[in-house]
């Protein structure tokens, strides 16, 4: 088992929103291995869970498009966005995002060899 490190960072106008808006954000996380290698072939392997929202604020956040396409090898596009329908709220959103790839052997039926995991924090203000 490796550990992925992640470093997350707003994109254009990703570093907050307006309250009463439906905005998504953009970020651009980098994926490295234990070895500082960019980890590729993630896209579909991102999660996102909502630890922290503003009183009356919906309780999930999602990741746009239930995926995150990697534009360039370990670095990865990812759109934080609410539900359909609802507003962000004044205050501060805490965010996990995670990420992990099982590495498979070859033999059959595959047997999962290792798991390569990562997880990082992201604060969202929104005024």
């Amino acid at each position: 088992m490796s550990q992925l490190t992640l470093q997350i960072t707003a994109g254009y106008g990703g570093a907050g929103s307006i309250a009463g808006t439906h905005d998504v954000l953009p970020y651009w996380i980098s994926v490295t291995n234990d070895q500082g290698h960019p980890a590729t072939g993630l896209s579909s392997n991102f999660t996102i869970k909502t630890l922290e929202t503003p009183p009356g604020s919906p309780e999930e956040v999602e990741l746009g498009f239930d995926w995150a396409p990697e534009m360039w090898p370990g670095f990865y596009e990812a759109n934080i966005l609410l539900a359909e329908g609802e507003l962000w709220r004044k205050g501060i959103y805490v965010l996990g995002i995670t990420v992990s790839k099982a590495t498979l052997g070859s033999f059959y039926p595959p047997k999962l060899l290792a798991s390569n995991n990562g997880q990082a924090l992201l604060r969202i203000a929104v005024s």
